[in-house]
């Protein structure tokens, strides 16, 4: 059962982590990317930040994926951490 704890909580905290950090350079690169889509069309526009706001749940979940799949990979099975 501690397995199965374990791999929740490396999961979701990778999730975290990567979330969190994605979020922040999104942010931090908005100011930019607001003067450079301003001449774009509508469409054009959502588009990009459509792709902007769904970034951080992407990295979040690829990162979460490949941390856990090398966590079910090279964790023994009946680990007492």
């Amino acid at each position: 059962m501690r397995y199965y704890i374990l791999l929740a909580a490396i999961a979701l905290g990778t999730y975290a982590a990567a979330a969190l950090a994605t979020s922040f350079a999104v942010v931090r690169s908005s100011g930019g990317l607001r003067r450079r889509i301003a001449a774009r069309s509508a469409a054009e526009r959502a588009r990009i930040l459509a792709t902007a706001r769904l970034l951080p749940i992407a990295v979040g979940a690829v990162s979460s994926l490949l941390l856990s799949s090398v966590f079910l990979r090279y964790e023994p099975r009946d680990t007492i951490e």
